[in-house]
């Protein structure tokens, strides 16, 4: 999985991620996803504004793209400059496949 930019600016709504289907494996995915910052050498989980929960709804197309986009709403976290990440998962009717992909949020 890639950003679609490596820098956003701090008052962004969302990011955006691209995962690369290669093997064009049709998967099931849903809203459940991970929002962690770099702070002090290691990966924290990044803090929500208010009371916010995301349920995980298993979501399959019927047919298996070159790729896949999504949109990730981080104007629901306590957002300051430095270093993210967005952890996703996946299923392939088989196994589990968890993704990652790093951006930064400047001034």
């Amino acid at each position: 999985m890639n950003m679609i930019q490596n820098h956003y600016p701090l008052n962004t709504k969302n990011v955006y991620a691209i995962l690369l289907n290669p093997k064009l494996k049709s998967l099931i995915f849903g809203g459940d996803w991970t929002l962690q910052k770099w702070e002090n050498g290691s990966w924290m989980g990044a803090k929500m504004n208010g009371m916010y929960g995301f349920g995980d709804v298993g979501m399959q197309l019927n047919f298996a793209p070159d790729y896949y986009c999504f949109s990730y709403p981080v104007s629901c976290y306590r957002i300051t400059p430095g270093k993210y990440r967005i952890i996703q998962s996946f299923h392939d009717g088989r196994e589990e496949i968890t993704v990652s992909a790093e951006f930064w949020i400047d001034e």
